[in-house]
């Protein structure tokens, strides 16, 4: 975490120094004498190297990142409800008449028997078509538990009933108050690459607004170190307590198949267990399986064991 911070502080004081660099060399005027010997002299006085900005720029961007670190954690003290709306989640009332919905207030309410924990909330990621689940918050109480409308509409009861166990393991284990920090520590180093997706995303190319654009690029180019190095921790915190859940499941179900065909169905599914929503990266180490992957790195940057891996050792338990 530490070096994401120092490297996103080198990256931006660089990019400020060049572009400042780039202002003086457009600004020399071959019109205007005295215009251009002013800037002419800061450019060839100019020093990439300025401790004292050098600095200013290491405290704003600290602060920056400590601030947005704080709002988010203040955020998520409303429970793994809050989660689960951020990513577009919705929650699933209790006198629903829908199969689907009913289907999974079930195996909620089952499997929190089985684990001897209480019956956290449940949402549907309705807009998600990629098969996945996720489970999230501070404390068993304040937990909720979320499937994708890809989950519940390509899943047998079995297959969601291990989906669902192996979220309830994550909430047992404390896994889930651990990852649910871990996306507000992380947040303040993966928030400019955010806001330059968001200017990319939502600014159209025009002239009144290629500075904002230029602005979008240079964030989005920065904060992927951000993104990188968060990803790294994700995967450090996430891979191995994966393993753990899968055996969980297993133990409150007493059925291996269930999870390892749910696991299968992912790896033949079309769109796997990809998550659309903008907001994924802060999430991806919480879900069951992959939630978007990095073409880059995609095996280095990889938040869980391979699919393989898993359905190898889910074959080997017997109950």
């Amino acid at each position: 975490f530490i070096l994401a911070v120092i490297l996103i502080i080198s990256f931006i004081y660089f990019a400020i120094q060049l572009i400042y660099y780039i202002f003086l060399l457009t600004s020399i005027s071959p019109t205007n004498r005295t215009v251009a010997d002013y800037y002419s002299q800061k450019a060839h006085a100019f020093n990439f190297c300025d401790p004292s900005l050098f600095f200013l720029i290491a405290g704003l961007v600290t602060l920056f990142i400590a601030v947005a670190s704080y709002i988010k954690m203040h955020q998520l003290e409303k429970g793994g409800g809050a989660i689960a709306e951020m990513l577009g989640g919705r929650l699933v009332p209790q006198g629903s008449t829908d199969q689907l919905e009913r289907r999974f207030l079930n195996v909620v309410e089952e499997m929190a028997i089985a684990s001897g924990a209480s019956v956290p909330l449940a949402y549907i990621l309705d807009k998600e078509k990629g098969i996945n689940a996720f489970a999230a918050g501070l404390t068993m109480h304040d937990s909720a538990i979320a499937v994708t409308r890809g989950a519940l509409e390509h899943l047998t009861r079995d297959e969601l009933q291990g989906v669902v166990a192996h979220e309830f393991s994550h909430i047992l284990n404390g896994d889930s108050r651990l990852n649910t920090q871990l996306i507000g520590i992380l947040y303040g180093i993966l928030v400019i690459g955010i806001f330059g997706g968001e200017i990319l995303e939502h600014y159209k190319l025009i002239r009144t607004s290629i500075f904002v654009f230029l602005s979008g690029i240079i964030l989005a180019i920065v904060g992927y170190t951000g993104s990188f190095m968060g990803r790294i921790i994700q995967c450090a915190v996430s891979r191995q307590k994966e393993l753990l859940a899968d055996a969980s499941a297993v133990q409150f179900t007493r059925n291996s198949n269930g999870l390892a065909n749910a696991l299968k169905k992912i790896g033949g599914y079309t769109l796997g267990s990809l998550i659309n929503s903008s907001t994924s990266k802060q999430a991806s180490h919480l879900f069951i399986s992959e939630s978007s992957i990095d073409f880059l790195f995609p095996k280095l940057l990889a938040t869980h064991p391979p699919l393989s891996q898993r359905i190898q050792l889910l074959s080997l338990i017997h109950i």
